[in-house]
């Protein structure tokens, strides 16, 4: 038994010591001794990489410590620039998950909240940017409301005085036409501090609002307060239970918003009234007769697309009876056509004319128009700004359809193809860059539309591509290297691109034919996708 004190009060204290615990055999310590200078040199070791790293990082903050707020202000700036909405593709209105096609989250879009993390000179600087909290895009779901609109705040205050974008997804609420009353008030009144947030509290903050799936009764507070509101985007509304018996009259009125110019509506199903400031129109699944009243009634709009018109539901009401030419319309997008049953849109056809169209995107097939004279006399009243054609879903009867089409529109200088069924895509190809083949139905006649025969086709082309979904490896390569061929022997010095998406893989003996051309003078850019010709 042994005796001590203890080291703070100096009370004696006895304990028995354990000798077999500290007994080490004589022959052991050598071998303890090596175990002991091994562990030293580890520690070395480690204290010499711990050493490097903190170089390493006095270096990093050295290099950016001294950098003026300038410089990191242009750095934070690209790579954290405004969220380009254009590139969020809304697929459906179905609920989402992060790894499914239509989502809209991207995790780099929430890059400068990490910038804000890294020092206080790092959150300084940050903060002190407008510019880099002018987008967000916020997900409406069950998880708290207090959090989305403290980061809306968040946005709306250090963007100061510039208004910025907003897209609000509701695509994980349960929002349906089935829904019962009760359910969908609670589903309202758990979103509803969003709805305070940006449509009472902050619109004229706001440029850009874009609404996925969002409950009908929030479009009505799209008005004049949203007074420096530019661009609106809304896509497949939740009507409620019972909302269109209730509202019968209900429409998009957008004629409040002083500033608005873009417009782009999916699968809304109701009628629409725009302001004349609108330059560009984007619908998906409208009814006919709203997309044909909105080109009519506004002749200052720019860029128009419908895109799945519905079939004519309810009568038009404009009386279109003599030749109307759109001033300032440059760009044109219409597919699937139902004129076959819809004699306004016949109308439309025989008296509508541009006097700026550049590019046009054109789906038609036999089931839906089966007027070949009547689609002739529009493709051939087409104006000479015209340098684009893209035929998207097209499907012709006969050879001869596309032919006398692209015999009528000698100013394009770019063909493109879209998921077109191949036999029409061929009967082009065969034509393209050289004269208009004889045809029975033209004999006698010393025109096609309004241009004389005996002209070549497509004698300016300098674009072609060809997308489809799946593949591309029913077009026979000699189709196209007769093309080429044509083509050269136009003697055009400029270059010609060829694109085929996406891609095509043609045996040897064709390529060798096609560099042969090349190598003749040809030239052109031809991309298979899984490699390019020059």
């Amino acid at each position: 038994m042994a005796t001590t004190q203890c080291p703070r009060c100096h009370y004696p204290q006895s304990f028995v010591v354990d000798k077999s615990a500290v007994e080490v055999r004589q022959e052991d310590i050598p071998a303890l001794r090596a175990e002991v200078q091994r562990l030293e040199d580890v520690i070395a070791r480690l204290n010499d990489d711990r050493a490097v790293l903190l170089r390493r990082i006095n270096d990093a903050q050295d290099a950016t410590r001294n950098l003026p707020p300038e410089v990191l202000s242009h750095i934070f700036q690209f790579i954290r620039p405004p969220i380009d909405f254009s590139t969020h593709q809304i697929a459906s209105y179905r609920p989402h998950t992060p790894d499914s096609e239509g989502d809209t989250y991207d995790a780099e879009e929430d890059y400068h909240y990490s910038l804000t993390g890294v020092s206080r000179r790092w959150r300084q600087i940050a903060l002190s940017m407008p510019h880099l909290w002018t987008s967000i895009a916020v997900a409406a779901n069950n998880g708290s409301m207090e959090f989305k609109v403290s980061l809306l705040n968040f946005h709306f205050d250090n963007a100061r005085n510039i208004p910025i974008s907003v897209e609000l997804d509701f695509r994980d609420l349960e929002m349906s036409p089935r829904q019962d009353p009760a359910s969908r008030a609670k589903c309202l009144a758990h979103i509803d501090p969003l709805m305070t947030a940006i449509f009472i509290d902050r619109p004229s903050h706001i440029r850009n609002l874009i609404l996925i799936r969002p409950p009908v009764e929030w479009l009505p507070l799209i008005n004049i307060n949203f007074s420096r509101c530019d661009s609106v985007t809304i896509s497949y509304p939740s009507f409620g239970p019972g909302w269109i018996e209730q509202f019968p009259s209900f429409m998009l009125d957008f004629t409040p918003l002083p500033c608005l110019q873009d417009v782009h509506l999916m699968d809304c199903g109701v009628p629409i009234i725009l302001p004349q400031t609108t330059t560009s129109c984007r619908l998906l699944s409208s009814h006919v007769s709203t997309c044909l009243d909105l080109l009519v009634h506004y002749p200052n709009l720019v860029t128009f697309e419908s895109m799945e018109p519905e079939a004519l539901q309810i009568p038009w009401s404009y009386s279109l009876m003599g030749p109307m030419v759109l001033p300032f319309l440059e760009d044109l997008t219409w597919s699937n056509h139902t004129a076959d049953t819809n004699d306004a849109f016949v109308r439309f056809l025989q008296f509508i004319r541009f006097a700026r169209l550049r590019t046009l995107q054109w789906c038609d097939d036999k089931k839906h128009f089966p007027f070949r004279s009547l689609r002739l006399d529009f493709f051939s009243s087409l104006p000479n700004t015209l340098s684009s054609l893209t035929f998207n879903k097209c499907l012709f009867d006969s050879d001869e359809i596309i032919e006398e089409l692209l015999y009528c529109v000698p100013q394009l200088s770019e063909l493109h193809f879209i998921e077109c069924d191949p036999l029409t895509v061929n009967y082009a190809v065969r034509v393209i860059g050289r004269s208009f083949p004889e045809s029975e139905d033209f004999q006698g006649s010393a025109t096609i539309g309004n241009r004389p025969l005996g002209l070549k086709v497509l004698p300016n082309l300098r674009e072609m591509s060809i997308s489809d979904g799946e593949t591309l490896d029913v077009y026979e390569p000699g189709d196209f290297i007769e093309m080429f061929k044509a083509l050269l022997a136009r003697g055009i010095t400029e270059r010609f691109f060829m694109s085929f998406i996406p891609g095509v893989d043609w045996d040897p003996d064709s390529l060798a034919e096609i560099r042969g051309v090349l190598s003749s003078g040809f030239n052109a850019k031809i991309d298979f996708g899984c490699r390019i010709l020059e």
